[in-house]
């Protein structure tokens, strides 16, 4: 995930401790990983059943709940491990969170743990006879996901109204003083809308605006035509990146690191080298895709996932083993690989990137589309006058401060 507007701003944001703490001094950030032990954001998606049948699903979720999944007791066991091993947040999504059985003593229960909790929802089950409940449960904040404007979000989820309902479940969240965000998947058939929306989002006094780029897994294999090719992309970031600086709302892009190096690229260019160092600075702290390291996926069934848009690998499964000691097995080849080893052995245009460490491209991504985990991603669309601008800057204005620094070190 790239914090967008802190990029470009540097305004505080609530998720710099997930991000880029360190670095302004002001937010002590997460260790991700720390004496060895990783400690990820996880996504849990404890429901498998959904009330929609959304297009670029990733889960391919149905209506009726699935027979494995995990009973409330046994979430509560995984609760009580994530809490001790103190993941800094739990994404609660599904399918749809909301249909899941006894959601809200879950909820309750992982407020009464101390972990902080995000609900990631679809938006239509929430009514203003539950949002008590929502509120009561410690929820620290609700994503809702829109797609495009009411024709176009509707014909995507595959229901008639879903668009009012998740509209008036955003209204509901912000009467309650719930930080909410909207969550829109980039694709073909809503780009030409991308702006319209983040702009309703902004009247509506949203807290934060996630822009997903399609991965073509779970049903998104089916639509994976709707992919934008990485120059749409580039002009897409480009216009995002000027409207970031206008608006209140914070917004972020998901499983594209390359949006962070975009950035980069464009204050130097601009001429902003003071805060182009600074975000160096971030995306070295934040050191790129952070598969197998800074997320994890827990499924309705206890199978762990090293991301929600790569559910063809299981790395082990919660009823035979705490999630603790599953994801902090470096004897795991996976693990072991995606931690020590990729970032050396990438192909393509990714393997000889001079800002690989910052970036390493969407491993989940470039193996949903070429098989290979250490391939190119395809989504990628920094070009040569890009490296080329960082390459400079780098060398110009990074490594004369990190020459000064080691002569410091050298007088001490």
């Amino acid at each position: 995930m790239i914090g967008l507007t802190k990029l470009i701003t540097q305004r505080e944001s609530p998720s710099d401790r997930l991000r880029y703490g360190d670095v302004d001094g002001k937010t002590k950030t997460h260790k991700f990983e720390d004496n060895g032990v990783y400690r990820p954001v996880v996504v849990f998606n404890i429901a498998s059943a959904c009330n929609l049948a959304c297009q670029h699903c990733y889960y391919s979720a149905r209506y009726q709940p699935l027979p494995d999944e995990l009973s409330t007791q046994e979430i509560f066991g995984v609760i009580d491990d994530l809490s001790e091993l103190q993941v800094p947040v739990v994404l609660v999504s599904g399918g749809e969170p909301l249909m899941k059985k006894d959601i809200f003593t879950i909820l309750e229960y992982f407020n009464f743990k101390g972990i902080e909790t995000a609900l990631s929802t679809n938006g239509t089950l929430i009514k203003p006879w539950n949002i008590d409940k929502i509120k009561k449960s410690g929820v620290g904040y609700v994503g809702i996901s829109i797609d495009g404007p009411e024709n176009i979000h509707d014909n995507f989820r595959g229901k008639k109204g879903a668009f009012r309902m998740a509209s008036e479940a955003i209204d509901i969240c912000i009467e309650n003083n719930i930080r909410t965000s909207v969550r829109l998947t980039l694709t073909r058939y809503n780009k030409d809308y991308l702006f319209d929306i983040i702009d309703w989002a902004e009247e509506k006094k949203v807290n934060r605006f996630c822009i997903y780029h399609l991965v073509a897994t779970g049903r998104g294999k089916d639509i994976k035509d709707a992919t934008l090719t990485p120059e749409e992309t580039r002009e897409i970031i480009k216009k995002v990146i000027e409207k970031a600086e206008r608006l209140r709302m914070e917004i972020l892009t998901v499983d594209n690191p390359a949006d962070g190096i975009f950035i980069l690229a464009e204050l130097i260019r601009r001429g902003e080298i003071e805060k182009a160092k600074k975000v160096f600075k971030m995306l070295k702290s934040q050191k790129g895709d952070g598969t197998g390291k800074r997320i994890a996926v827990i499924a309705h069934n206890g199978n762990v996932h090293l991301s929600q848009f790569w559910l063809t690998e299981k790395i082990g499964n919660v009823r035979e083993e705490k999630f603790s000691r599953i994801w902090n097995d470096n004897s795991n080849p996976i693990l072991k690989y995606l931690r020590e080893k990729v970032r050396e052995e990438l192909e393509g245009k990714c393997g000889i990137c001079p800002v690989k460490n910052l970036c390493g491209g969407f491993r989940p991504r470039a193996y949903a589309y070429t098989g290979k985990i250490n391939s190119s991603d395809p989504l990628c669309y920094i070009n040569q006058d890009d490296m080329k601008t960082i390459t400079e800057f780098i060398r110009r204005e990074i490594g004369i401060e990190e020459e000064k620094l080691l002569e410091e070190k050298r007088a001490n």
